[in-house]
């Protein structure tokens, strides 16, 4: 074995722990990206029934409300539910 490929045991063990730290990081950050994609989707559709019941409402107060409530859950909660996710990122590194 060359003099320049050898590593002890010790360097080898720091290695190998580095490599398993960097690999666990990588998957908790792409199961935290995904669960903040499938929650800011999940927070837009749901908006979508809201929308729904004020095609049956009948009263210009209500329908206002409903569709605002709508428009909020639809657009401004998965705006949050992202922001939230870039700032807890911004805040670790």
């Amino acid at each position: 074995m060359s003099v320049l490929i050898g590593l002890t045991a010790e360097r080898k063990a720091k290695e190998l722990r580095r490599a398993t730290e960097i690999e666990a990081a990588h998957k908790a950050w792409s199961r935290e990206q995904r669960r903040a994609f499938w929650q800011g989707a999940a927070l837009a559709f749901l908006g979508v029934p809201l929308y729904a019941v004020s095609w049956y409402l009948t009263d210009p107060a209500e329908i206002a409300l409903v569709q605002a409530g709508a428009m909020c859950v639809s657009y401004v909660a998965p705006w949050f539910r992202f922001l939230i996710f870039h700032l807890r990122r911004v805040e670790h590194e």
